[in-house]
C-alpha cells in the first residue's frame, strides 16, 4: 500500500483566529487520499462558530491575505448583528412562505400565494436545500434560469420563480442573516420572439364543431362485457364525459372566458337575458374567490346566445343542476366536484376531426383547449363586427393584451366600416 503524503504543519495567524492547513481529496474524487494544492482556512470568529473553505490558491502569502480579508468580513457582520453561522436555504425557504402567507391574506390573495409556495417547495429547495444561504450567488441563481428555460418556461413564469426565490433572501435579511439579496440575473437576453395565440380557423372550428356534436355516439359501437370492451357502466360514464366537453368547448368559444373559469361555474352564475328575442345573449358571473377564476377579479362576461342553448341541454344532462352545483361536475370518481380538465378527451376529438396532427400523427404544438378562447377573440374581431375594446372588457384583458395576443384580424376584415362614413 502506497504511503500517504504527509500533510504540511498548520500555521496558526491571529492568536488562532485563523488557522490555514491542507486537506486530503475525499472518496470518490479521483484523486482521492492526495493532498489538495490548495490552502484551506479555518475561522474561529464567534463563540460556537467554526467554518473550514477553500483559499482558491497554493501560495501562502496570498492565502494568509484571502484569510485576514474574510475573517475581517465575517466579524464586522457578527458586530453589527448577522448570523454569520450560515443557515441553510431550506429553513429561510420555509419561514417566507409562512410570513409571506400572511401579507397575501390582507391583500386577498391567497391563490397567488399558493402558486409560489408552490415554486419555492417543488423547485427551490430541492435545488439549494441544505446549500448556505451565504454560497447561494449570482452565477448559481443563473444557471438556474438556464435550466427553466431549457425545461421550455416561458421568460414570465420564470420571472414568478425568481420573484418567490427573492422572497427567501429577503426573509434572510429581515433576520439579518445576510446583508442583501444576491443580484439576479437579467432575463432580457432570453426573451423569444412574439407568437400570438393559437385559434381554430373557420374551417377547422365548423369540423371540430361538428364532430362534438355526435363524439359520445362513437362510443356506442364498442364492445360491451368482457375483456374486450366496455363494460355498460363504464360506457355510460365515458359517453358523459364526451357530451361534457363538448358543452365545456362550446361554452368557451361562445363566451370566451378561461379554462379555469369554465370549469369552476356554477348554475347560479348563468343568467339567460332576453330570452325568446332577438337581443337574447347569455350572462355569467366569474367568482373571484374560486381557484383560477381570480386572475381579473369578480367581472360578468357576456356570451353568444348559443351559449345558453348548451347549457340548457347540459342541465338536463347532469344530475347536479342546483344552483350551488358546479355546472362541469364529475358523477363517479370525486362525484360532484368541478372537471378541471378534458385534455386526453379534447386530443381524441381533435384528432377525428383531423386536425391538429401532422401527417406523421404527431400533436402540432398550440392545438390544446386555451386555444378556444383564442378562436373566441379572433372570430369576435373578424367575423362579430366588435369593437376590440368591448372584446378585451369581455376577456378580461386589457386591450394592448387582446390585441396582440389574441387578434388575428386584418383591415379587409372590416372593409365594411372602414370604407364608409356614418
Amino acid at each position: 500500500m502506497a504511503k500517504l503524503e504527509a500533510l504540511p504543519k498548520r500555521i496558526r495567524l491571529d492568536e488562532g483566529r485563523i488557522i490555514l492547513h491542507k486537506i486530503r481529496y475525499n472518496p470518490p474524487h479521483r484523486y482521492a487520499g492526495k493532498v489538495n494544492r490548495n490552502w484551506h482556512v479555518t475561522f474561529n470568529i464567534a463563540r460556537g462558530y467554526r467554518k473550514i473553505i477553500s483559499t482558491q490558491t497554493p501560495i501562502l502569502s496570498k492565502a494568509k491575505q484571502f484569510a485576514r480579508n474574510k475573517a475581517n468580513e465575517l466579524e464586522a457582520l457578527h458586530s453589527q448583528g448577522f448570523n454569520i453561522k450560515g443557515e441553510n436555504f431550506e429553513l429561510v425557504a420555509l419561514k417566507s412562505i409562512q410570513s409571506n402567507k400572511i401579507k397575501f391574506q390582507r391583500r386577498d390573495q391567497l391563490e397567488s400565494w399558493k402558486s409560489f409556495k408552490s415554486m419555492i417547495e417543488n423547485y427551490w429547495i430541492d435545488v439549494f436545500g441544505k446549500t448556505r444561504l451565504i454560497n447561494i450567488r449570482t452565477k448559481e441563481i443563473k444557471d438556474e434560469v438556464d435550466h427553466l428555460i431549457r425545461q421550455g418556461l416561458s421568460v414570465s413564469s420564470v420571472k414568478k420563480y425568481l420573484m418567490a426565490l427573492k422572497w427567501c433572501f429577503q426573509q434572510a435579511v429581515d433576520e439579518r442573516k445576510l446583508n442583501s439579496i444576491p443580484e439576479f440575473p437579467s432575463l432580457r437576453g432570453y426573451t423569444k420572439q412574439f407568437k400570438q395565440r393559437p385559434s381554430f380557423t373557420k374551417d377547422e372550428w365548423e369540423k371540430f364543431n361538428a364532430v362534438l356534436k355526435n363524439f359520445d355516439k362513437d362510443l356506442k359501437g364498442k364492445i360491451t362485457g368482457g375483456n374486450h370492451g366496455l363494460a355498460s357502466g363504464d360506457l355510460k360514464h365515458q359517453m358523459y364525459y364526451r357530451r361534457a366537453l363538448r358543452d365545456w368547448c362550446q361554452l368557451i368559444a361562445y363566451t370566451g372566458l378561461r379554462t379555469g373559469e369554465a370549469s369552476l361555474l356554477k348554475w347560479k352564475d348563468w343568467e339567460i337575458v332576453n330570452k325568446g328575442t332577438d337581443d337574447e345573449y347569455c350572462l355569467i358571473k366569474v367568482r373571484a374567490e374560486e381557484k383560477k377564476a381570480s386572475k381579473t377579479g369578480e367581472r360578468e362576461v357576456i356570451g353568444l346566445s348559443w351559449a345558453n342553448n348548451t347549457l340548457e341541454r347540459r342541465k338536463k344532462d347532469t344530475i347536479f343542476n342546483k344552483p350551488n352545483d358546479y355546472i362541469f361536475s364529475h358523477i363517479k370518481r370525486h362525484e360532484g366536484k368541478p372537471i378541471m380538465k378534458f385534455r386526453k378527451t379534447f386530443d381524441k376529438a381533435l384528432e377525428k376531426a383531423k386536425i391538429g396532427f401532422d401527417d406523421k400523427g404527431n400533436k402540432i404544438k398550440g392545438y390544446s383547449p386555451y386555444m378556444l378562447r383564442g378562436t373566441y377573440a379572433t372570430f369576435r374581431l373578424t367575423l362579430g363586427d366588435v369593437d376590440i375594446y368591448q372584446v378585451a372588457q369581455n376577456l378580461g384583458n386589457q386591450v394592448g393584451t387582446t390585441e396582440k395576443y389574441y387578434s388575428k384580424a386584418k383591415p379587409k376584415d372590416f372593409a365594411k366600416n372602414l370604407s364608409k362614413i356614418k
